[in-house]
């Protein structure tokens, strides 16, 4: 890179904003570790400048002080707002006067936070941010308690497993072997349609075999937690082998993970576009 060099981005696409329309009396909690913050900062910001009378509460996980992201911005959010936002700092290696906001998370104490800070029947949305196990224990944790399932928001750094991620711009190589069964997938893109044969052999994602022929098909992670790479599967079947990014409604919709979608039939036709 060099100065005045352009990049070409994709456009915001994701599912972690609120699905409501009107946020007035709402109350929205966030749980964040790390630089799980980042989305979070600008949820919390525009749900309270969007409604006078919205509520946001964050509960904020870091190992100490110095790393805690926006701090004084957060600092700053609570005196712009301090009857509306309810801002927690839970440290895990620091000793704080609350013994509820020292130490790891763990299931004991979130259910205690839910006791005594957080009554989840007056929260409307829940926004979960962070690595896998924490953000895994607060769904399960939740659901537990009687939260339902559709009101609950998730985005994770990593599932922290090892994965055959494509490598570059370009799919994992694969060697066709004569008279070899294959998978004839066809996918569109931009309006454009392509095809290209998977080998049976090669146990490749459709994700994979689309790069081969074309190097712009989207995708970030690779382990199926961005979504990144989200289209809906229009004929044939595939086997996820992860799913950390689509809802439950969106996978009754034919929406698949191409990173983590093996074909299991002759022939899939997958559209990016829908």
């Amino acid at each position: 890179m060099h100065p005045g060099d352009e990049l070409d981005v994709m456009s915001p696409q994701g599912t972690f904003i609120t699905r409501l329309e009107d946020l007035d009396g709402r109350h929205l909690v966030g749980i964040a570790a790390g630089s799980g913050i980042t989305p979070l900062m600008a949820l919390a910001t525009a749900v309270l400048e969007r409604s006078v009378t919205s509520r946001f509460t964050l509960v904020y996980t870091n190992r100490s002080r110095s790393d805690v992201m926006f701090l004084d911005d957060l600092a700053d959010l609570k005196d712009r707002y301090p009857s509306r936002l309810a801002l927690h700092h839970v440290l895990s290696r620091e000793q704080r006067t609350a013994p509820l906001l020292s130490g790891r998370i763990d299931e004991a104490k979130l259910r205690t936070m839910l006791d005594v800070l957080i009554r989840p029947a007056t929260v409307d949305e829940w926004f979960l941010c962070g690595p896998f196990d924490l953000v895994q224990l607060c769904r399960d944790t939740l659901i537990d308690v009687g939260v339902d399932r559709t009101h609950i928001r998730h985005e994770l750094f990593t599932t922290g497993e090892p994965g055959q991620a494509p490598v570059g711009s370009v799919g994992r190589p694969v060697i066709v072997v004569p008279d070899e069964p294959v998978c004839h997938i066809r996918f569109t893109l931009d309006g454009q349609s392509a095809d290209v044969d998977s080998p049976a052999s090669a146990h490749e994602t459709v994700l994979n075999a689309a790069l081969r022929v074309r190097a712009d098909v989207p995708y970030a992670c690779a382990g199926g937690v961005c979504g990144t790479c989200r289209a809906r599967l229009l004929e044939g079947d595939v086997r996820m082998t992860e799913n950390y990014a689509l809802e439950p409604e969106e996978l009754e919709r034919g929406y698949i993970l191409t990173c983590q979608s093996h074909p299991t039939t002759e022939s899939v036709v997958v559209d990016y576009d829908v």
